[in-house]
């Protein structure tokens, strides 16, 4: 065995306990939040580097996951709904900065998150917001209103490009009956 090979043998094998004892810190923080909120039902999926603010405002259905890096500032109070995914590096903001000085003066507003819903990675909920059931949200998009049931929302600013149709199946590019999808 060279010498570099015993060396990666080497940094596996003490790896180990480090990447079990994260796992274990993971696995207690994780039970030590679900306990902080408001109500949670049962399958609820918290993956690493979870933040949640007031966790004693939050409420999440059945069948929830909240993505690696998913942040939620819960002041004005966040309601999840049952068979939610939120994509990885999401934001669900409930407070606003307001009047002549922005530091100390929060204007704070619920967001209310329907049943059957996915956030695509990195999207973003801003105070105030309502998103229906049966919704799709797209990657790395910030949704500034309402958002009825049963639509496909995407954009900086979101806004509807479909309704959805389920069962839902992603349009794939290399399907050569591809086509960009009609803005309403």
């Amino acid at each position: 065995m060279s010498r570099a090979s015993l060396h990666r043998l080497m940094a596996r094998i003490l790896a180990r306990p480090l990447i079990s004892l994260s796992a274990m810190a993971d696995t207690a923080r994780r039970e030590r939040l679900l306990g902080q909120l408001a109500a949670h039902g049962g399958n609820v999926a918290l993956r690493p580097g979870v933040e949640i603010t007031h966790p004693e405002r939050v409420r999440l259905g059945n069948n929830i996951m909240l993505n690696h890096g998913t942040m939620i500032f819960a002041g004005g109070g966040v309601s999840i709904g049952d068979d939610v995914v939120v994509g990885p590096g999401s934001l669900i903001l409930t407070g606003n900065h307001k009047g002549e000085k922005f530091y100390g003066s929060t204007d704070l507003q619920p967001v209310s998150i329907g049943s059957n819903v996915w956030l695509g990675a990195r999207a973003v909920v801003t105070p105030g917001t309502t998103i229906g059931s049966n919704v799709i949200v797209s990657a790395g998009s910030v949704v500034t209103g309402d958002v009825p049931d049963n639509t496909i929302f995407g954009g900086v600013p979101a806004r509807k490009i479909r309704d959805l149709e389920l069962p839902f199946e992603p349009r794939r590019r290399d399907d050569p009956n591809y086509s960009e999808p009609e803005r309403d």
